[in-house]
């Protein structure tokens, strides 16, 4: 089998192992949204009980309450009590209303099917709107055989899920006013409190985050298709040099026709999408409805993200190959500051406009290639924006240093890097724990940034305190 063949067969299962992964990734996340689902109704209803129950208990502990009669409010003939209706020495009529009946009521009154249902249920109810469904039956029966609780997801009449807990009621002797006729004994099951909540809610937070794992996914497996594209073209070129005996001027060759190839068959495809897409948000012939808009402003923010991520793959590799070309002349500071500050607003404005100081007003002339000066401040200053707090503040300064260098500083309020991360800062793809978050990032900035301080015969580096900001610095030759 030749090494072409071999390379094919070699990307294929790259391409299906890395689908596969994807794919599982996105089955281990799906189930963790729908188990995340239950939990959270889980424990809406089960605080919701909590509250019902308590007012149930304090209600009953007290014999009920008298209210006026009213049109709304008439005496509940299924209560059978001496004292049920009462009338005041000026002629105001009362009655007796118990737990089940004021239950009842608020349900009937002052609940909508989107705020979940409560009532009391026993096996001889004394009224017999108090008689349990069928769900409840079988509840029931669970609890007499020593179930604490019973919770499920069921469809209700109109056709809707939700969820329904019933927790055990105990006849206690404050019981007995109402129930003197039961044949249940003090401390023995009377029924049960039947609660529930609305699974709708739930059901539209879940579809949105699965549509975001669903969309981050197909994103991640593109770039990794992507990745596959690139190692397969890589290898190939690599084996073509390898049949021409590895000639130096041919390996530079292929790699300078690799780079230009990958740059034109990724970013040409990308721009006619950002390009179409900008054509479809501005054209007011035909105006997107809110749905289209919001889709194409999501084609828009992700192709810009990944042009970016092409971009600095692009530098870190014309870096890496040497095949960066630099002119290294004396450079204003300030002027670079202005204009990478001018470049930056639309993230400035993004991130509410964090205070931006600069601490030194004494313009320093420094020896730098003016384009990827500014490039390595967008990197330094852009990151301090992005992942500073809310209301933090940025400031800038620069001071000279030893062997006739200077040092310039960006320093900001943020959460800090950790210690144990700080070792991971000028690594390749690592975010240090802001993959998911909803800070846009390549996750090579500062690897291209390092590495162009460096061509630039300058060094970089940083402190930081967690939970209290981080400085970071990076010096360059100052000009004579």
């Amino acid at each position: 089998m030749s090494e072409y063949v071999r390379l094919k067969h070699v990307v294929t299962l790259l391409a299906v192992i890395w689908t596969v992964l994807l794919m599982a990734s996105l089955q281990w996340n799906y189930l963790n949204e729908k188990q995340e689902t239950v939990e959270l109704a889980t424990n809406q209803l089960d605080t919701s009980f909590k509250k019902i129950d308590a007012f149930r208990a304090w209600f009953a502990s007290h014999g009920g309450i008298y209210v006026t009669v009213s049109d709304e409010l008439v005496p509940n003939t299924a209560l059978e009590s001496s004292r049920r209706d009462l009338e005041t020495l000026s002629g105001l009529k009362l009655t007796l209303i118990n737990t089940p009946y004021l239950l009842r009521d608020i349900q009937n009154n002052y609940m909508d099917e989107f705020s979940g249902s409560a009532h009391m249920i026993g096996w001889d109810p004394i009224n017999t709107l108090n008689t349990p469904d069928e769900w409840e039956s079988q509840a029931l029966k669970s609890i007499q055989f020593g179930a604490r609780e019973v919770t499920d997801i069921v469809m209700n009449e109109r056709g809707r899920d939700e969820m329904r807990l019933i927790r055990p009621i105990m006849l206690k002797e404050s019981c007995l006013e109402c129930h003197s006729q039961t044949k249940v004994e003090v401390g023995d099951v009377l029924g049960g409190l039947s609660t529930s909540v609305p699974m709708t809610p739930y059901y539209l937070q879940e579809q949105t985050s699965v549509k975001r794992l669903l969309f981050s996914h197909i994103g991640i497996w593109f770039i990794g298709l992507v990745g596959i594209a690139i190692f397969y073209k890589s290898e190939k070129q690599a084996y073509a040099a390898l049949v021409s005996k590895r000639h130096a001027d041919e390996a530079n060759r292929a790699k300078s026709e690799f780079l230009s190839s990958m740059s034109h068959e990724l970013r040409t495809p990308l721009n006619a999408i950002l390009g179409f897409s900008q054509l479809l948000e501005s054209d007011q012939q035909t105006p997107l409805d809110n749905a289209q808009k919001e889709k194409v402003e999501y084609i828009i923010s992700s192709g810009n993200h990944l042009l970016e991520l092409i971009n600095d793959v692009l530098d870190l590799s014309a870096i890496e190959s040497g095949q960066l070309e630099l002119s290294i002349e004396p450079v204003k500071l300030l002027d670079a500051l202005n204009e990478s500050f001018s470049l930056l607003r639309p993230v400035i404005t993004e991130y509410g406009n964090p205070e931006i100081q600069i601490l030194n007003n004494v313009d320093m002339t420094v020896m730098a290639d003016y384009t990827k000066l500014k490039q390595v401040l967008i990197n330094l200053v852009g990151n301090a924006i992005k992942y500073n707090r809310d209301g933090g503040s940025i400031s800038i300064d620069w001071q000279i240093r030893q062997e006739n260098q200077l040092r310039i500083s960006i320093i900001d309020s943020g959460s800090g890097i950790t210690e144990e991360n700080q070792h991971k800062v000028f690594n390749a793809f690592d975010r240090l724990g802001h993959e998911y978050s909803n800070i846009e990032g390549t996750g090579i900035g500062l690897v291209v940034t390092k590495k162009l301080v460096e061509i630039m015969n300058g060094q970089i580096g940083f402190t930081s305190v967690a939970d209290h900001g981080s400085t970071f610095w990076f010096e360059l030759p100052l000009a004579e």
